[in-house]
């Protein structure tokens, strides 16, 4: 009696399909880890400036910033100036 292989390397063909099918989802999983890690490491994150110049002069961020990363026209002169307050 004679049992059906695969490949000649001894294993039955259904235990080297079910590693196949075990291989794909491995790297399918491994595929989407890195997708979400990928998508953590690049995702936005919240600013952590802190306002020190809008203390110093009392005024308000709004003065010299419009939504992160654009600047008003006084930001921009602002900075021009070397980020000294024009006198």
């Amino acid at each position: 009696m004679t049992t059906a292989t695969s490949g000649g390397d001894g294993r039955h063909p259904r235990q080297t399909y079910t590693m196949e099918v075990t291989m794909r989802r491995s790297r399918g999983r491994t595929a989407v880890f890195l997708a979400v890690l990928l998508g953590a490491a690049l995702a936005p994150r919240p600013a952590g400036a802190i306002p020190a110049f809008a203390r110093k002069y009392r005024v308000s961020c709004t003065l010299c910033h419009q939504p992160v990363p654009r600047l008003t026209a006084f930001g921009e002169q602002f900075a021009g100036n070397g980020f000294q307050m024009a006198r």
